[in-house]
């Protein structure tokens, strides 16, 4: 509903609106699909996991060929990804109703089901904060930049998306342990999760030091020369990679501890700090201001 209304009334250009809608199906979908890579995770069924995605990904990678050979447009390749979705999600459902046989359908149990929407609410706030806050840049600048500043941003900020999904990714997989051990405190344990925490940094803060020298390498390599021009911003945006993996990593570790009120209120309190100053900085100075 937020989306309609922030297409309706925010976006005038009609492309944009329609890219818009399109991306806001694919994420409905990626809710249940996640929601049924869920079950899989939490039996310790990684490999239906990895079946689950990577049909999604081969379906989408498919469809994206068709697109090139047809020489679509860009509404077309994300209808391609929206496919790919779709699969998945429809493969995730099979799988659910075959292994784990949910039986029929069953009446609402009003009582169980509160106490569900209590214990999920916290971690489905932040969820949605974490998305929202991953992309509000896009929102923010998509109403005062022009599509050319747009798509040059959006071709340096695959750094941070590319940032969230190996974290997530990482933290996803080390999950279950990770529950064990801040559930049992033990000194073991915690040098477990600090050596974790300090590589991963390290890790990132070598990552965004390559991607700032080479920068106009890699948009050469990922796009071709027309898009040289967001080196700039993707040095600006590097330099946030690294706080942006500790803060994927925290999430998993306060969950795991049930300190969710803990992340919420410091996640709320960045994700406002940032959409304001994005609001301030984006007319001025456009993407750069948005970056910074």
């Amino acid at each position: 509903a937020f989306a309609i209304l922030f297409g309706e009334f925010a976006m005038h250009d009609h492309g944009r609106r329609l890219l818009f809608y399109a991306l806001t199906v694919r994420m409905m979908l990626l809710t249940f699909s996640q929601a049924y890579m869920a079950i899989s995770k939490a039996s310790e069924q990684m490999h239906l996991v990895t079946l689950q995605q990577s049909v999604g990904v081969a379906v989408s990678l498919v469809t994206i060929v068709a697109c090139i050979v047809m020489q679509a447009g860009l509404l077309g390749f994300v209808g391609a990804l929206v496919v790919g979705q779709l699969c998945e999600t429809w493969l995730g459902w099979t799988i659910l109703r075959r292994r784990f046989q949910p039986g029929p359908i069953r009446k609402l149990d009003f009582r169980s089901g509160a106490g569900m929407l209590v214990a999920a609410l916290p971690v489905g706030v932040i969820a949605i904060l974490q998305a929202a806050s991953l992309r509000m840049d896009i929102l923010v600048l998509g109403v005062f930049a022009s599509n050319s500043e747009l798509g040059h941003f959006q071709a340096a900020a695959w750094l941070l998306v590319l940032t969230f999904l190996c974290g997530s990714l990482l933290m996803t997989v080390l999950f279950p342990r990770m529950v064990r051990v801040l559930q049992n405190p033990a000194p073991c344990g915690f040098a477990w999760v600090e050596t974790l925490i300090q590589q991963g940094v390290l890790l990132m803060l070598l990552v965004a030091a390559g991607v700032c020298v080479g920068a106009p390498f890699l948009l050469r390599v990922c796009y071709g020369p027309a898009l040289l021009a967001a080196a700039p911003l993707l040095r600006i945006l590097a330099t946030a990679a690294p706080f942006l993996f500790l803060n994927t990593m925290l999430f998993y570790i306060c969950i795991a501890s049930n300190r969710r009120r803990i992340y919420l209120r410091s996640l709320a309190i960045s994700s406002w700090a940032g959409f304001g100053l994005a609001l301030v900085l984006a007319p001025q100075y456009g993407g750069v201001g948005v970056g910074l």
